[in-house]
């Protein structure tokens, strides 16, 4: 089905810097592509991820996937691997929003952070980058589940739908116009009659080139779930991996 063609693609967007000059566990990952091991685990997660002030507003975003990579191939290829074929060197664009996160004072009122604490727009982001790559009719609604803002509710055509719940980031400051970012989702693609089960790790750094101007890269691994039947062949090594490319320009 092409919603499955979606795998790598519709995930909470993040955006990275060159990696050459950048150092620590994160940089080192990223520098390893297309030989990542296995997937890395963090002492615990954090409530969210916190982009700098210079990230907030509203985005136009270029991507470019400019690779794709199969560890097992031939042997073993994810469903997706092949039709995710299309989009290399194939711009698509879209938009992002950064907003100011709320929180709560002494009274229980939500006030918004006099430091601006800046979050992803996870909603509004998950839709429009599914609608960038499958069209307006290809995807419903996209909702973050109010009990929980790490899980993620994307409604397909045909009752299909996609539970996507971040399980575990971390992060690394660099410089006051770089960082790394990583976070790991587990996804659930649910349709009538059956349940397919991964895991995702979203690896990214940032970088501002300009007063709203940045260019980034991202690296996506896919990992099989215990219970895929393929998954004691992984060994809790990624199963497909993607390297984009990205340029964002700030809209007034």
């Amino acid at each position: 089905m092409k919603w499955t063609s979606f795998l790598a693609l519709l995930l909470t967007v993040f955006f990275c810097c060159p990696i050459a000059t950048l150092a620590g566990p994160l940089a080192q990952r990223l520098e390893s592509y297309p030989h990542l091991l296995a997937k890395p685990s963090f002492p615990r997660k954090e409530a969210d991820l916190i982009y700098p002030d210079w990230m907030a507003g509203t985005w136009l975003v270029e991507s470019l996937l400019l690779h794709q990579f199969a560890p097992f191939s031939p042997d073993f290829v994810t469903p997706g691997f092949k039709k995710n074929a299309v989009y290399l060197h194939r711009p698509v664009s879209f938009l992002v929003k950064f907003i100011p996160k709320k929180v709560f004072n002494s009274t229980l009122i939500p006030v918004l952070n006099p430091h601006r604490a800046i979050i992803a727009d996870r909603g509004f982001n998950g839709l429009s980058i599914a609608q960038a790559y499958l069209g307006n009719k290809g995807i419903i609604s996209v909702k973050v589940a109010n009990d929980n803002p790490d899980r993620q509710h994307s409604f397909f055509p045909d009752n299909l739908r996609l539970v996507s719940t971040v399980i575990g980031r971390g992060s690394e400051q660099v410089d006051s116009d770089s960082f790394i970012t990583c976070e790991i989702s587990e996804q659930r693609f649910q349709s009538p009659g059956s349940l397919y089960i991964n895991e995702v790790e979203t690896i990214t750094a940032y970088r501002l080139v300009s007063q709203g101007t940045i260019e980034a890269d991202q690296l996506t691994a896919i990992y099989l779930s215990p219970q895929d039947p393929q998954y004691f062949r992984s060994l809790n090594r990624p199963v497909a991996v993607y390297k984009y490319r990205l340029n964002l320009q700030a809209k007034s």
